[in-house]
């Protein structure tokens, strides 16, 4: 028999190589068949639903029907710092808890001080902490949200309650960081959101009865405007569903609306970052309210094409006439409507309705409207004063127009306390010629404003809101014929005679024994003038250089003993107590000294932050124990 030859060896190989292929791929086949046959069909899982709008069926279409805004509440941030007060008044403590003392050395060593660079070779950390001229604080300030870079707002300075500081009364605060949880005892390190510093204020007034209360009462004060943001705080909105195509369309039709004043191809008020958030930015124009500008940013209709937006505008009208508790939404959504709203605003100007006329003025002020001036006008007439009221405020937003102006000077002299403030407050924020303002300290610290106002109804205002402030209504404000006063153990004393002659006003400084002694026309506003002023080359008269928180205390003594021919309202601050509901809010939230704040996001609604207080009369309380400035 023939051998096979070599190519029929081969043939023969790959035959059956390829049979045994065919079979493991049938096995295969066939043992994947039974186990899917084996093995339970898995379920697949049905995500839950996004959220969706629920609101008022008029507003659909809104950003705010399609996003919901996050991190919009007041951040709490803190700190530990150093108050320089008064030399020889003795009022500091040397005491500092030790697990402050070497990160505070640390600190002023990394500000400079103890430097031969920065000539304070002289001053050493350690030798600043001795002394009883300073004070260690706790700080802690509330960051306003969607705040730029440099925004300022008040601090509260407290003295800590281990040590023995009587008083901060005149202290300045050395600058120092603040952030979040800044004021935890463990003193971990944690990124600086903003610094603080600038002259304390103590309350102007004490009507604490014990001693021990008055004593807590001179330990802490606030820094107004003393804070300032290092970090940008930026506001987002969250859209109910993502979408790349209405992120972009939500922060196309925002910037249209509220353009920045920075915008570039790259920065805008609104940026869509992804398909689900959009970053907001706050203007210049809005960085004192960045409520406003988000309300308006959430009454944002996205639709702008054909008549929509005329239709709209009447559509809101007919909602504000049937549902006036509707007021507010339907003038935000006027007024991002713009001036294309205005004919159908107008029609509602003299509506009989007060919601429906106030919420159509509000709009058109906002927008600039003259027409709305002249109904304002009207309104500041009418006899409910809580209607003229609003009126002033709302003639505040027309600073161009003349008829306003005027509007609001008829009211400087209102029968009712609260329109007369509310009226001075919008023409001293439009820098009006009826009130005269004079600053007091010099170039290198401001102290506070003499606003003296153009009125004949005698009236003393007290604001610390923004600035501190203190409003003298009618410049010829005086006091009572053959006054003698006597304040502060003796050491500030006015005699007066007759109506029209001079008063004699003695003041003695801690640190001057023979004290000074001045004559001035008898109003109070020469009176805060000569208390307040320090001689400068640019302003070379003597005056006693005293502090706002002691000229302040020194009138309400006089009005409340009926030395002064005039009422006094007092603002209260209450930015102390603002602060207290915002440690509150965190279970883990410990008291000063204590463990960190964390930070609020708050979804959803705003949170305002703490405006002035209750404007409260002050009367007189016979007998009542002046208070001593320390």
């Amino acid at each position: 028999m023939r051998k096979p030859s070599e190519l029929q060896r081969e043939r023969i190989t790959a035959c059956r190589f390829s049979l045994m292929s065919c079979l493991l791929a049938s096995a295969i086949f066939i043992a994947s068949l039974t186990s899917c046959a084996s093995d339970p069909p898995k379920k697949v899982m049905t995500p839950p639903p996004l959220p969706t709008y629920t609101g008022e069926q008029y507003l659909y279409g809104t950003v705010g029907s399609l996003a919901n805004l996050r991190a919009f509440e007041p951040l709490l941030v803190s700190g530990y710092g150093l108050v320089v007060l008064p030399p020889g008044t003795g009022t500091g403590s040397a005491d500092v808890p030790t697990y402050l003392r070497q990160w505070m050395i640390n600190e002023m060593r990394r500000k400079g001080l103890g430097s031969f660079q920065f000539g304070t070779e002289d001053l050493s950390p350690r030798k600043v902490l001795e002394s009883k001229d300073t004070a260690i604080v706790r700080i802690e300030g509330l960051i306003p949200p969607g705040s730029p870079k440099g925004t300022n707002f008040p601090i509260l300075v407290t003295a800590l309650e281990r040590t023995q500081t009587q008083s901060l009364e005149h202290g300045t605060l050395w600058t120092a960081d603040l952030s979040v949880g800044g004021a935890d005892t463990s003193m971990q390190f944690r990124r600086a959101l903003a610094e603080a510093k600038g002259a304390v204020f103590i309350n102007p007034f004490d009507e604490q009865s014990t001693e021990k209360e008055r004593f807590a009462f001179q330990r802490e004060g606030v820094v107004l405007a003393g804070g300032a943001v290092t970090q940008d705080r930026p506001i987002d909105l969250a859209l109910n569903q993502p979408s790349w195509v209405f992120s972009r369309m939500i922060a196309d039709r925002i910037n249209e609306r509220f353009p920045h004043e920075k915008s570039t191809e790259f920065f805008n008020t609104a940026i869509a970052k992804s398909d689900m958030l959009v970053r907001i930015n706050v203007p210049a124009r809005f960085a004192g309210d960045p409520t406003k500008l988000l309300r308006l940013i959430s009454r944002l209709y996205l639709r702008r094409t054909g008549d929509f937006e005329a239709d709209k505008a009447r559509q809101l009208g007919e909602v504000l006439v049937a549902r006036p508790d509707q007021a507010q939404p339907v003038s935000d959504s006027w007024q991002s409507l713009g001036k294309v709203a205005l004919p159908v605003i107008r029609e509602y100007y003299q509506n009989s309705s007060a919601e429906v006329r106030l919420a159509a003025l509000e709009a058109g002020a906002w927008l600039e409207d003259e027409l709305a001036a002249n109904e304002l006008a009207q309104l500041a007439l009418h006899v409910d004063a809580p209607v003229r009221r609003k009126a002033s405020e709302l003639l505040a937003r027309l600073p161009r127009s003349t008829r306003a102006t005027l509007a609001l000077r008829s009211l400087l002299d209102d029968v009712d306390r609260t329109v007369r403030i509310a009226a001075y407050e919008a023409l001293a924020q439009q820098g009006d010629s009826s009130v005269n303002r004079i600053p007091m300290g010099d170039r290198n610290q401001f102290k506070f404003f003499i606003d003296v106002v153009q009125a004949k109804d005698p009236l003393i205002y007290v604001s610390q809101r923004d600035v501190p402030r203190l409003v003298v209504f009618g410049p010829n404000t005086g006091f009572k014929d053959h006054m003698s006063v006597s304040l502060w153990d003796g050491r500030f004393r006015i005699e007066g005679g007759e109506a029209n002659e001079q008063l004699s006003v003695f003041y003695q400084s801690p640190l001057n024994p023979k004290g000074s002694a001045q004559k001035i026309a008898p109003t109070v506003a020469n009176l805060a003038v000569l208390m307040g002023h320090k001689y400068s080359a640019e302003r070379p008269f003597d005056g006693f250089d005293l502090s706002y928180s002691s000229i302040v205390n020194a009138i309400y003594n006089m009005q409340s003993n009926g030395d002064v021919l005039a009422g006094l309202v007092i603002a209260k601050n209450p930015l102390a107590s603002y602060i207290e509901k915002m440690r509150d809010r965190d279970p883990n939230e410990t008291r000063p000294e204590g463990a960190a704040e964390d930070e609020a996001t708050g979804d959803g609604a705003a949170a305002n932050l703490p405006a002035e207080g209750d404007l409260t009369p002050v009367t007189a309380r016979p007998g009542k124990a002046a208070a001593r400035p320390e």
